[in-house]
């Protein structure tokens, strides 16, 4: 019984230690990512967002516990996230803000899974939180990047909240790692 429990211990581990966290790809100029003094405005589309495979609203119904201000409220706390990691690993390149900048870092989150809080913490993984998107970076409104964001998995959090946050932090990392590194 002890080796069945150390191999699956071993086993969980290692599914950690691997797992992925889906990519980001970048097709046209992130250069001025990397140049100091640039700020860009940093926003989230969820215009066309499904969640588990339904839409904000049809997903909010579905929750009794749940709503579509809790969703926007916990999009502005992912923003503020990301923006403060963002800048934090990319502190001699572009910052990232709320308001208005010659630059503008959009991303349109396209599917997102909320995970489960049980999953985070029995499995040592990212709690099957993840989302899927496309950032464009723009300048002056003309698009000169696309990033694809694919399966970007989120952390270990007792709520769906913190899971979100910590996704957010996760690709900003990510992100630099990726694409401008």
């Amino acid at each position: 019984m002890k080796k069945v429990m150390s191999l699956l211990a071993a086993l969980f581990v290692s599914m950690a230690m691997f797992a992925d966290d889906g990519g980001n790809y970048a097709s046209g100029d992130v250069s001025a990512m990397k140049q100091a003094g640039n700020l860009c405005e940093f926003v989230i589309d969820t215009s066309e967002t499904l969640i588990e495979g339904k839409s904000i609203d049809s997903y909010a119904a579905s929750r009794s516990n749940w709503s579509k201000a809790d969703f926007n409220n916990d999009m502005n706390i992912c923003r503020a996230a990301f923006i403060e990691k963002f800048n934090k690993k990319n502190s001699n390149g572009m910052q990232m803000t709320t308001s208005s900048a010659p630059y503008k870092l959009t991303y349109k989150l396209k599917s997102l899974d909320l995970g489960n809080t049980a999953l985070s913490f029995l499995t040592f993984t990212k709690g099957g939180c993840n989302m899927s998107g496309t950032a464009e970076l723009s300048k002056d409104g003309q698009v000169i990047a696309t990033i694809d964001v694919v399966n970007q998995g989120g952390g270990n959090g007792r709520s769906e909240s913190l899971r979100l946050e910590l996704m957010f932090k996760r690709w900003a990392k990510k992100l630099i790692k990726d694409c401008l590194k």
